[in-house]
């Protein structure tokens, strides 16, 4: 077989000029095929004629050759947004360099440091833009695109086009915390304490607490900032609730996956006053008490305390009846009582019973006509976090009424205080009391102030 071939010309036809003996084969048996490989850059298009030559005579045909350069992107891809390990681009492929159409593109992209190229399989040509996920954080990066045409094997696959490099920004983490404990131990009913551990080589910048009682479906959040925690105090909640807890880290402005559930109670705490309280008179000797319980029992009811006490001047303790009821009651009947004699009667529910003990070391010392120096000691058995000391000035004298006695709070890590504006030369009871959740048992001693004295200037 011989070949030869001759310029194309838009006009009447051939060139008389001819190429000679491109490629020739002596063919013994009828029925085969020869694919010739014509590399000839020379001109876009040419005419490609095949002369055929035997013992019997001669044929040949004629082929319009187009010779089609691959095609390659014009420019580099450009940046859209680069956020929390994923990077948006531009692929910016037209207008492109080369012959189409375009059948299909390939994104390659790696790391700076990497020899390979990793890529996204072919995608179609109309593709403008492209997202790369779960790239690793503050890492530089370099994606080039390359595009595809029509051709047998690879001859429509273009030459990569121009790299373009970028920088990851920080991301969020990719681990969480392992929450370990909640506990309540050595708080007070309103707080709770988180303890979790960090995972090891994650980075983050701030620690998030989400809270929530599970009456409710929306979770508060605390931040830590200090990065080296591993446990935090939630104060401020609710006595006797369950919450949950998880935690998760952070990184500049991202949020990691969260950490296990946990759930714990808070300690039990004082509860409210009763509702719909009503006191009625049945005979000379007794009455009849009935009430609702607490709308917030703040733990379990152990019992309710019902007092009635002589309102007549020269009341002592000795006069105050006080009675336990159980806590499934809602109605009593006081009896035993003096006829024809006023009674303050009282009730309260009782919840938590470790109440703090008595402080230790009390002293009064009187200081002038109209205050008193207390000084005092801790009590040995705190059962809890005080919050404040009670210290109140309850005149002695027969007739004393709740209005001529005067209660002020001391902060916790005092332990001593002046107690001013008294009147002169008035007999005093001084009690103090820590308090956690109750009031603790109080400790009492009586107390004269000084008598006024008045000065004068002779002349």
């Amino acid at each position: 077989m011989e070949c030869s071939v001759a310029p194309w010309q838009d006009g009447d036809g051939c060139n008389e000029k001819t190429y000679r003996v491109i490629y020739s084969h002596t063919v013994s048996m009828p029925g085969i095929l020869l694919l010739i490989h014509i590399d000839d850059a020379r001109q876009k298009r040419r005419v490609y004629t095949c002369v055929a030559t035997s013992q019997s005579g001669q044929t040949e045909k004629t082929a319009i050759f187009t010779v089609l350069d691959q095609p390659v992107p014009g420019r580099a891809p450009s940046l859209i947004s680069n956020r929390n390990g994923v990077v948006s681009l531009y692929l910016n492929t037209i207008p492109f360099v080369g012959d189409g159409p375009l059948t299909n593109m390939i994104v390659e992209y790696k790391q700076s440091t990497s020899p390979t190229w990793s890529n996204t399989g072919k995608l179609p040509p109309s593709t403008t833009t492209y997202r790369l996920e779960n790239l690793k954080a503050e890492t530089q990066y370099e994606v080039r695109v390359v595009l595809l045409r029509p051709g047998i094997r690879d001859e429509g696959r273009g030459e990569p086009g121009p790299v373009f490099t970028f920088r990851t920004l920080c991301s969020a983490p990719s681990r969480s915390v392992a929450l370990q404990d909640l506990s309540t131990v050595g708080l007070d009913s309103t707080s709770l304490r988180i303890e979790w551990q960090n995972p090891v080589g994650q980075a983050f910048d701030r620690i998030n607490i989400y809270y929530r009682s599970v009456d409710q479906y929306v979770f508060e959040d605390v931040e830590v900032n200090d990065v080296s925690a591993t446990s935090y105090v939630l104060r401020g909640l609710q006595q006797y609730q369950i919450y949950v807890v998880q935690v998760k880290l952070m990184n500049c402005g991202f949020e990691g996956p969260a950490s296990n559930t946990m759930q714990k109670r808070t300690k039990e705490g004082a509860p409210g006053p009763v509702r719909d309280f009503h006191v009625d008179t049945i005979s000379h000797d007794s009455v009849s008490v009935t009430w609702q319980r607490p709308q917030n029992e703040n733990g379990l009811i152990r019992y309710y305390n019902i007092s009635a006490a002589r309102s007549q001047p020269g009341t002592s303790l000795s006069d105050v009846k006080v009675e336990q009821v159980d806590p499934n009651e809602s109605s009593y009947l006081m009896t035993n009582l003096q006829p024809a004699t006023d009674y303050v009667i009282s009730i309260g529910a009782v919840t938590i019973l470790s109440a703090p003990g008595p402080v230790r070391d009390f002293h009064i010392d009187t200081i002038s006509h109209d205050s008193v120096s207390v000084t005092w000691q801790r009590p040995q058995n705190e059962n809890g976090l005080i919050r404040y000391y009670n210290i109140s000035a309850a005149r002695s004298q027969p007739g004393t009424s709740l209005s001529d006695v005067k209660v002020e709070q001391v902060d916790p890590n005092e332990s001593s205080y002046l107690m001013t504006n008294l009147q002169p030369a008035t007999d005093y009871v001084i009690s103090i009391g820590a308090v956690t959740v109750l009031p603790g048992p109080v400790e009492s001693q009586s107390v004269t102030t000084k008598e006024w004295c008045k000065w004068f200037t002779f002349s």
